[in-house]
């Protein structure tokens, strides 16, 4: 067996091992996607139910106190 052959074969295996990695971390970046927008959503909700409890009856908008 030549002195390479081992080598050569490890780096094959690592090369065979890419596809999976990259599919990996394309379903990943999926899932992450549709967290941040999830989150994004509820936050947004928030804000706008946060603005209408603020409202006034007249229609203008009340200070808030911190």
């Amino acid at each position: 067996m030549k002195p390479g052959a081992t080598l050569d074969v490890q780096l094959k295996r690592r090369y065979d091992l890419i596809p999976n990695l990259v599919s990996t971390v394309k379903g990943y970046a999926a899932h992450e996607k549709e967290s941040f927008e999830k989150v994004t959503e509820a936050r947004t909700r928030a804000m706008g139910a946060t603005i209408g409890w603020r409202q006034g009856a007249s229609g203008k908008y009340a200070e808030s106190d911190p």
